[in-house]
């Protein structure tokens, strides 16, 4: 129940605004009313014409807040609708819903509305005249068409603009990632993360996700836990286990087809025993696991790169041809990486969880810069202009990484888009020399700058702590060892380069 009413204000009404303009006609104004029965007296004949007068004022007042409401919500979504296509429909789900003077915008003028309608309702059924009432509700109308209606103008304005959506993105990106990574990675921590596989036996019982097709939006870690926990002390007769979650937030996952669980028991166990198991994780599950026909910034830090992605090669493409925009998108993501290559990895509630022998399945750093820049070099390559901030937004990376493996990374990116062979030095028809000069002076930056971080860090011992030699008969290496020894190796041969 607690889930639904959640899950309602995070996909209608995230912010209480709708709440503060209709608090005027369900609160403020019913008080008012009763002020003015308290201090009911007779009218004489003057003041029921100057009453009757206010109210056929405050009924044009009311045509006049409903034609105002109409038109400028009609305009809005034609807007809308025009920036869907111009940048990503994935910006318009929130741009109503978690807006809270667009909330309050709506909330008070619907306010204003309701207690003009209120007026004509009770008016007639008392002998007395609510003058207090209706000097309000011509106050609260006078507001909204002079004051609150030229501020959500500015304000849809200002929300319409690029650079405002994709600075939103930004910032809602990075508090997840504040929320998630809440350590920052230092000398002799774990360089990655690589969630520990499963062996197909049979000891393995998986779950199958029950409930409705979607995207999954959210995992209640807690109650997750909090439960298994609970199915233990009942059941103690159940051998150890460990249980991995295999979708990642924001996978869409099958109605009874995605397995959400695997349960792996560090003995054979018997079918009975099997069922049970299944029986209470399949409740668990359902209760834990939150799934909707959208995803969500909530344990979700590539949900914000997906968006801003899907409108840096909007922007590139033929249709828009608006590179500035590309570009904008391209800074910021290059701030979301730099916060995310600061932290350790795994997440904070994941390292908790595995204490519980629960793996949690999330991705990894290469795995994130995939998302980040792959599909803008792929859209953007033919342009030297997005090329050049590409390699401009890594360059400024780099000094803030001191973890070899995201170094590694990092460089491996621009080394996998082989510019050299894009824009070769010699004379092509394709590129300007000028254009082709350009991109090797970067690319001639760039490899100073990572020689001059990976000197940097091995100054300070980092890669000295990580790198071991790995002969034929270690053969015992863990998976995530052998790539934080890669990564070491990787950078010491760039070094020579």
């Amino acid at each position: 129940m607690l889930h639904k009413i959640s899950t309602f204000f995070e996909y209608n009404i995230k912010q209480v605004g709708l709440f503060t303009g209709l608090f005027f006609s369900f609160a403020i104004l019913p008080i008012i009313f009763l002020i003015d029965l308290h201090f009911a007296y007779n009218y004489n004949i003057l003041e029921t014409e100057y009453y009757k007068t206010l109210t056929v004022f405050n009924n044009s007042l009311s045509s006049i807040l409903i034609a105002i409401l109409l038109t400028t919500f009609s305009v809005v979504f034609v807007v809308m609708q025009l920036a869907s296509t111009q940048f990503s429909p994935r910006i318009l789900r929130y741009f109503m819903a978690n807006d809270l003077k667009i909330q309050q915008f709506i909330g008070i003028y619907l306010g204003a509305i309701a207690s003009i309608f209120l007026l004509q309702v009770f008016s007639p059924l008392f002998v007395i005249k609510f003058q207090l009432c209706i000097i309000t509700s011509i106050i609260l109308s006078f507001y909204c068409i002079l004051i609150n209606f030229p501020n959500v103008i500015i304000h849809l304005n200002d929300n319409m603009n690029v650079a405002t959506i994709t600075n939103k993105i930004k910032t809602e990106t990075i508090q997840e990632i504040d929320l998630l990574y809440t350590e920052q990675w230092q000398k002799n921590d774990c360089l990655l993360y690589k969630k520990p596989k499963t062996i197909a036996n049979e000891h393995l019982v998986s779950i199958i996700w029950r409930g409705k097709s979607g995207y999954l939006s959210e995992v209640n870690y807690s109650k997750l836990s909090k439960q298994i926990r609970k199915l233990i002390a009942k059941n103690s007769a159940i051998p150890t286990f460990k249980i991995h979650q295999k979708p990642i937030i924001g996978e869409f996952i099958m109605s009874g087809n995605t397995v959400v669980l695997t349960v792996q028991f560090n003995k054979t166990i018997d079918q009975n025993t099997a069922k049970i198991i299944e029986d209470h994780l399949n409740k668990i599950v359902l209760a834990a696991f939150h799934v909707h026909r959208y995803r969500s910034y909530k344990q979700d830090i590539s949900f914000g790169v997906r968006k801003l992605v899907d409108i840096a090669i909007k922007a590139i493409s033929p249709a828009v041809n608006d590179p500035t925009t590309c570009l904008n998108c391209i800074d910021y993501l290059g701030e979301i990486v730099r916060q995310l290559s600061l932290r350790k990895f795994p997440s904070t509630q994941t390292q908790q969880l595995q204490q519980e022998n629960i793996y949690i399945n999330e991705f990894d750093f290469k795995e994130f810069i995939n998302f980040a820049f792959d599909q803008i070099f792929y859209w953007g390559k033919k342009d030297p202009v997005v090329i050049k901030r590409l390699l401009q937004t890594i360059y400024h990376i780099l000094p803030s990484v001191s973890n070899p493996h995201n170094l590694k990374i990092l460089i491996n990116e621009v080394e996998d888009m082989e510019l050299e062979k894009v824009y070769p030095l010699q004379h092509t028809i394709e590129y300007t020399l000028e254009q082709r000069t350009a991109i090797q002076k970067e690319l001639q930056k760039f490899n100073t700058k990572a020689k001059a971080q990976i000197e940097k860090i091995k100054n300070t011992g980092i890669l000295t702590s990580y790198n071991l030699q790995v002969n034929e008969t270690n053969d015992n290496l863990s998976a995530v060892r052998y790539i934080e020894i890669e990564s070491v190796a990787y950078l010491e041969k760039y070094l020579t380069k």
